[in-house]
């Protein structure tokens, strides 16, 4: 869970270059749009004197992404998820539940 705080803070602080100059694509018809989040640095946390800061808003840390990736703009659907494991054949396992189209 912790990793994925931290991801959604990265993503979080990188949204206002990203909405300055948006660049989506899907794939095919059926597949998810992305949005491509570009390379670049910025800063994440908040400083020490910041007003409700936390102590895991901490320390300030410069985040560098070195080369640009895409990214879902929306959830991935189960229905989704479902189309990408028959076309790929990937085996989901056990720990997953599995998709019926119901």
């Amino acid at each position: 869970m912790r990793g994925l705080i931290i991801l959604a803070g990265c993503w979080l602080a990188a949204l206002p270059a990203i909405a300055a100059d948006p660049k989506t694509f899907k794939d095919c018809a059926d597949c998810p749009e992305m949005l491509v989040v570009p390379a670049g640095s910025f800063t994440m946390g908040a400083p020490d004197d910041e007003p409700d800061r936390q102590r895991w808003d901490g320390p300030l840390t410069k985040v560098t992404i070195a080369k640009p990736f895409a990214l879902g703009k929306f959830e991935v659907t189960r229905g989704q998820f479902a189309k990408f494991v028959k076309a790929t054949k990937r085996p989901v396992g056990s720990n997953c539940r599995n998709f019926t189209g119901k």
